[in-house]
């Protein structure tokens, strides 16, 4: 039950990070929270993966990252106004896990080079906490997290390709 109620926690920090950056609070605060949920998720992932776990455990520590992406991603619109470029990332990240999920299926793909959603999540948190300066940051951050998805969908289109 502490991996469920990690899980939990991590997710709904990022949540509320997304939340505070949407309303009158410092951007600064809205990435401390979304930067600290990240790290709670990763610690009670790590543990849902070494140890044993139930079905409900693993389901959410699955599916909590897209929605943990997906918050923060909805609060950078919501704030910033930046529609048409998070719609773009939205549809690389999309890309990237249907090629990956498609790909691994016929060969082995090598997970280790690829960045992941680790290094985009922590781009777009210090990006909003960046955001306390100038919108324009916030803007590099959301390019950058987009060109770790292209260097991501480069490395499995690689390893497909060097598979075949």
């Amino acid at each position: 039950m502490e991996k469920l109620y990690g899980s939990i926690l991590g997710l709904t920090t990022v949540i509320l990070g997304s939340l505070a950056l949407t309303q009158d609070f410092s951007p600064v605060y809205a990435s401390a929270l979304v930067l600290l949920g990240l790290g709670i998720s990763l610690l009670f992932e790590r543990k849902v993966i070494k140890e044993g776990s139930t079905i409900l455990e693993k389901k959410l520590s699955s599916n909590s990252p897209v929605v943990a992406e997906l918050a923060v991603v909805g609060g950078i619109a919501i704030q910033y106004g930046f529609y048409r470029p998070l719609l773009v990332y939205l549809g690389l990240v999309l890309l990237k896990n249907e090629l990956h999920a498609g790909l691994s299926s016929f060969n082995q793909i090598n997970t280790s080079r690829l960045l992941g959603r680790i290094a985009r999540m922590v781009v777009l948190g210090l990006g909003i906490g960046a955001g306390y300066f100038t919108d324009y940051i916030v803007f590099y951050a959301v390019l950058a997290s987009g060109l770790t998805v292209v260097y991501d969908l480069g490395v499995i289109l690689h390893e497909s390709a060097s598979g075949i």
